[in-house]
């Protein structure tokens, strides 16, 4: 088909370019910082203190509320500077310059951004070209596309003027494929958003589910609000009940949701997973959302990709047939020379096949621009799907001869001779046992190309090369580490049954055909069928982007934890979908990556496991956080109410509180959210997606040390007033402790002495959750040198506040003595001591 369509004026290009905008898919808004601020504020345990401080202000106690705010607005502005950070890092990676394109208006060809095309624009496409919208071919050249990106296929697909019924047509060529072969024009149909690659893109941008972490932190935060609330309420009304003042009351209140709130815990979560980020941007990982580096670590399935993940996305000559099978070419330098003779690769551009017998060449010493200059083409047919086979006629040693390369059935079909070297007659019962012979490469799943040459009257069969996109060498290894680790590895790939099934075989994936099902099957199955079937396959070939999407929808059903990786356009809703979507950053499209959670930089799969590695470690280092947090402020909630209910004076103030979740809480749980892995961290199973923070041993250790925590604090608390009455020759019981307890000096020193007990006992408690299941040993070895700063510091800041006369007044403590600090110490260690009796493991 031709055109006499010479393209647009630059008027009516600038008048469409007004009327439909730039040839660019919607793109997320930058977040409004001021948005993105206040939203720090939006969880229910932030509320409940900002309320507090309000309360505390009104009632003239200014410096606890001066204390709740600080610790409120430093968690907040610590979260809010990770978040932009996190986002800046993301749109760094975006900021791509927009490709040229080569278009003709005003009857003059010119390049211009492809971003500024419009409707109707002439592009003038040729070898490399990336095409920029949606077009309709209007002359064709032996125009070879790479559709890969919206289909899937490996394979160039020919354009050529035939009316179908296909989604991608074969006279239309689409945005986001490259040219690998050939030139042709087109018009531009659509542009943007409507492009094919748009409304992918559109379906990819619609809000994902939150992630399991995202779940459980909201439905905690939303728990322990209201918890607060109830305890707030029922303390006020038992004490008011109990003849109590009003406002006294009301501090009372105030310091119990103090204590039951974990103040450190969202600054905590979000420090932890983005430090945890930072991490993995060195072992070529991106984050683009960090929840998704915990859910990262807790998949239970992965659907990978193929080409480029497990195979290096290069083709490669891997064996031929020749007079027999060959894997070592340096002595068939003849034949090689034939191969690459008849082809149009250099060393810039070519189709991966031609691309792979260039690099063969280089290998062996046929350079191709050499033997071009030496023996130029006289004449070319081009390659056809129809013909299948291409043809080229050179002058070598004054002869004529054509070379004939393509599918070995139509080659060997012309063939009448076979050896170069020594032409010998070949007929049919010949050429039937070379067809038998071949078929060991077919098996092997090789993309076969023979060749030919025509001398004369003799067209002679030159051989076969069997090319393969080699499987990654350290993909066998990644993916035993993945299956160790009790995730499932499943392969989805719009390549051929047998290509899938091989590269399957040899990266451990799969061990039978059985396990195989292609596309069609998938169309052919009920819904119930296709959920039984999915569970003992690991192979999906030759599928669609709708096929992926189906799959991974299933496996959720099947209460699996899924990570999506791609690269494709036609990606894009299945990464989406996933739990965890994982696009290549190395030849990955735009949309594949805005789509996705977690961009690998380097295309491996190996990268893969080493992230899962790093989420699996960020859950475990979140988890040990939460968990003693959430000990330590049960323990301080329980202190603050056993002296309403034993109608003895509080045994902490508010400040004593706020100064332990802020020193002696929040900057543990930080070193405890920066611990390093455990050696067996990927021996473990995956999490199922009902576990919670506090499942299998996580009740246990809430509960335990809430409650060792909690009686050692009150010991502690009642030592002064049952030394005081000792020394007075009175008898120590309920009665005269509550008499005691009155004397101001002695509540001073009880005071003092509880908070020192519970900010020592909570430190040495984050030594023993450094490692729940190892020895004290084990965690010195590990040489978290946070850990170790973090308690020299609460145990120097302890000693001062109980020192220095300033600090004294402003924290209502009073000297202790050396006998006091080695009592101190010799209970607060306890928590240590029962983690050596109850750690499960012993390190050697």
């Amino acid at each position: 088909m031709e055109s006499n369509y010479n393209g647009l004026t630059s008027k009516e290009a600038q008048d469409r370019l007004k009327r439909d905008g730039y040839n660019i898919i919607h793109q997320e808004k930058s977040p409004n910082k001021v948005i993105l601020f206040l939203k720090e504020f939006k969880d229910p345990m932030i509320l409940i203190l900002i309320a507090s401080s309000l309360i505390s202000f009104l009632l003239k106690e200014y410096i606890d509320s001066f204390i709740i705010l600080f610790v409120v607005l430093l968690n907040s502005i610590i979260s809010f500077v990770q978040e932009v950070k996190a986002y800046k890092a993301l749109s760094s990676l975006k900021k791509l310059s927009s490709p040229k394109c080569l278009i003709k208006r005003d009857n003059k060809e010119l390049y211009i951004s492809s971003q500024e095309v419009v409707e109707g624009d002439l592009l003038i496409l040729e070898e490399g070209s990336i095409i920029p919208a949606d077009a309709k071919l209007i002359k064709i050249n032996h125009l070879l596309v790479d559709e890969s990106s919206l289909t899937g296929e490996s394979f160039p697909v020919e354009k050529k003027f035939v009316s179908n019924s296909e989604t991608y047509r074969l006279d239309y060529v689409y945005a986001s494929s490259e040219v690998l072969e050939g030139k042709a024009e087109a018009i531009i149909t659509k542009t943007g958003k409507n492009t094919e690659i748009g409304k992918i893109a559109l379906v990819a941008s619609k809000k994902k589910e939150q992630t399991p972490l995202e779940k459980r932190l909201d439905k905690l935060g939303f728990q322990l609000g209201i918890i607060t609330i109830v305890i707030c309420l029922i303390i006020f009304i038992f004490s008011y009940l109990k003849g109590g003042k009003l406002m006294e009351t009301f501090i009372t209140s105030i310091s119990l949701g103090v204590a039951a709130i974990p103040e450190g815990l969202p600054s905590v979560v979000t420090i932890t997973l983005s430090l945890g980020v930072m991490k993995m941007v060195k072992k070529k990982v991106i984050v683009s959302k960090l929840p998704s580096v915990e859910t990262l670590g807790s998949i239970s399935l992965i659907c990978s990709d193929k080409t480029g993940t497990l195979t290096q996305n290069i083709m490669e000559v891997e064996e031929a047939y020749f007079d027999k099978y060959v894997t070592n070419f340096s002595s068939y330098k003849k034949e090689i020379f034939y191969f690459l003779l008849c082809s149009s690769v250099n060393k810039e551009k070519g189709s991966p096949t031609e691309k792979a017998i260039y690099n063969l060449g280089e290998k062996i010493g046929i350079i191709k621009e050499k033997i071009d200059e030496m023996y130029p083409k006289i004449d070319e047919l081009p390659f056809s799907s129809t013909n299948k086979y291409m043809e080229t006629t050179h002058i070598i040693d004054s002869k004529k001869i054509k070379i004939i390369k393509g599918a070995p059935e139509i080659v060997l079909a012309k063939c009448n001779y076979k050896n170069i070297n020594n032409p010998t007659f070949f007929d049919n019962k010949q050429k039937e046992l070379v067809i038998k012979d071949i078929s060991v490469l077919t098996k092997k799943a090789l993309r076969l190309i023979a060749c030919a040459i025509s001398v004369e009257d003799k067209i002679i069969f030159v051989g076969v090369l069997g090319l393969r996109d080699p499987l990654r060498k350290e993909a066998p290894l990644s993916v035993e580490r993945m299956l160790k680790a009790g995730v499932k590895v499943k392969m989805i790939t719009g390549d051929h049954k047998d290509t899938a099934f091989e590269i399957a075989k040899k990266s451990g994936i799969a061990k039978l055909e059985s396990e195989v099902m292609e596309g069609k099957e998938i169309d052919s199955l009920s819904e119930k069928e296709f959920m039984k079937r999915i569970k003992n396959t690991t192979v999906f070939a030759r599928v669609s982007p709708l096929h992926k999407l189906k799959i991974v929808k299933a496996y959720q059903k099947l209460d699996e934890i899924v990570a999506m990786t791609g690269d494709g356009v036609n990606d894009a809703p299945s990464l989406k979908m996933a739990h965890v979507g994982i696009a290549m950053g190395k030849g990955g499209k735009e949309v594949a990556k805005e789509a996705s959670d977690i961009i690998i930089q380097d295309d491996n799969f190996s990268t893969i496991v080493d992230a899962l590695e790093e989420g699996r470690n960020i859950y475990a280092n979140i988890r040990k956080a939460v968990l003693f947090l959430l000990s330590s402020n049960i323990a301080e909630v329980l202190v603050m109410v056993s002296g309403l209910f034993f109608s003895i004076p509080l045994p902490l103030l508010a400040i004593h509180i706020l100064f332990i979740n802020l020193i002696s809480d929040s900057l543990p749980a930080l070193a405890l959210g920066l611990d390093k892995k455990e050696e067996d961290v990927m021996k473990e199973v995956p999490r199922k997606q009902k576990d919670t923070l506090f499942s299998k041993d996580g009740m246990f250790i809430l509960f335990f040390y809430s409650l060792l925590i909690f009686f050692l604090t009150i010991f502690s608390f009642l030592l002064p007033p049952c030394l005081y009455l000792y020394n007075l020759d009175l008898p120590i019981n309920i009665e005269n402790i509550q008499f005691a307890i009155l004397v101001d000096e002695v509540l001073m020193k009880s005071r003092t002495i509880a908070f020192s007990t519970l900010s020592l006992c909570e430190l040495f408690h984050m030594i023993s959750m450094s490692s729940i299941n190892h020895s004290l040993v084990h965690i010195l070895k590990k040489k978290n040198w946070l850990l170790i700063i973090t308690f020299i510091v609460g145990v120097i800041l302890q000693i001062l506040i109980t020192t220095v006369p300033i600090l004294t007044t402003i924290f209502k403590t009073t000297p202790l003595n050396f006998i006091e600090w080695i009592i101190i110490f010799l209970l607060s260690m306890t928590p240590l001591l029962m983690h050596e009796i109850f750690k499960k493991k012993t390190n050697h």
